[in-house]
C-alpha cells in the first residue's frame, strides 16, 4: 500500500481524484465481488491506484 501512496502522490494533483470521490470509489470496490487481494479481477490493476486518477473508469461501469 505505500508503494501505491507513492505512486498517487506523485501524481499531479490536477489528475487526483479529490478525496470524497475517491473514498466513494473504493467503497463500491470493496463491495464487488471481482475485487480480490486489492485488485481487480476484471482488469487486473490495482483499486487503490485505479480510483485516485481521475481519469480512470471503473471497467464494469460501476463508477
Amino acid at each position: 500500500m505505500d508503494m501505491i501512496n507513492g505512486y498517487l502522490e506523485a501524481l499531479p494533483e490536477e489528475e487526483r481524484t479529490p478525496d470524497p470521490l475517491y473514498r466513494e470509489r473504493l467503497d463500491v470496490c470493496e463491495t464487488c465481488s471481482r475485487l480480490q487481494n486489492g485488485l481487480c479481477a476484471v482488469c487486473g490493476c490495482f483499486v487503490l491506484y485505479r480510483a485516485g486518477k481521475t481519469s480512470s473508469e471503473c471497467p464494469c461501469g460501476l463508477w
